[in-house]
């Protein structure tokens, strides 16, 4: 999203709070308070097409500074993730809330090393299911059709196909490969292990069933008379959301 200025044609006759959201924001007619609500929401992206033979690593907002006109960077040192819905918005989002001093995060990021107790669930001529039901069961329980993302997998919304996708129930992920790459476990594994040493390892982006959260220092960030505006130079841009008092017409 490029740079808005966000001007004002309502009707207020009176100083008003009002609530904007974008990768960047130049908000017209503020008047000399702070901002309120300010939420950072992450995002993740894949640029090109997953395959076992040609993974595509996940990149998400990281390692920021937000700049607010007249006050000095606040430095984020930390990594906000969120699953794409396919239609150019977003299922989920970790965020960073300033007023409440937290990070949420419903995204869960995990390597796989080959060391993991994976579970063979059925075989086919031409391809193979693997669980994590051994090891891994804080995903939420939703519908194959609910999104995730995966360096080595496009996801499947059909069982059996290849891909990756949740269970219904157990709180576990399904991957399905082509026969070829993992026969059996322990070849699996061995594959598993195989990619990690290489720098590519297997890494799945999923919705958990509970949120975590941390702590982050609440900070208090001044807006300016007439023109307030906020941005950050992560490279995978996240979404400002920010609550601001408006100057009446």
């Amino acid at each position: 999203m490029s740079n808005m200025l966000l001007r004002h044609g309502n009707n207020h006759t009176r100083t008003h709070e009002e609530t904007y959201q974008g990768e960047q924001l130049a908000i017209d007619k503020t008047v000399n308070d702070k901002v309120y609500g300010l939420e950072i929401l992450g995002k993740s992206v894949q640029s090109g097409t997953p395959t076992p033979a040609g993974p595509i690593p996940i990149n998400s907002s990281a390692n920021f500074d937000l700049s607010i006109t007249g006050g000095q960077p606040i430095n984020y040192p930390i990594t906000l993730r969120g699953i794409p819905n396919g239609s150019g918005g977003w299922s989920v989002q970790d965020k960073a809330t300033n007023d409440v001093g937290k990070i949420i995060r419903p995204i869960a990021y995990r390597g796989f090393t080959g060391t993991e107790y994976w579970v063979q669930e059925v075989a086919y001529s031409d391809r193979i299911m693997y669980h994590t039901l051994g090891f891994l069961t804080d995903a939420s329980s939703m519908t194959a059709g609910a999104k995730l993302l995966c360096t080595h997998l496009l996801q499947t919304t059909i069982y059996g196909a290849i891909g990756a996708a949740y269970t219904t129930a157990s709180n576990f992920l399904r991957f399905t490969y082509p026969i070829t790459i993992a026969p059996d476990v322990a070849t699996f594994k061995n594959w598993l292990a195989a990619q990690y040493a290489a720098g590519t390892p297997v890494t799945v982006q999923y919705q958990l069933a509970t949120p975590t959260e941390e702590a982050i220092t609440k900070q208090t960030i001044a807006t300016t008379q007439y023109l307030t505006e906020l941005s950050t130079n992560a490279t995978i841009k996240p979404d400002i959301k920010a609550t601001v008092k408006i100057l009446g017409n």
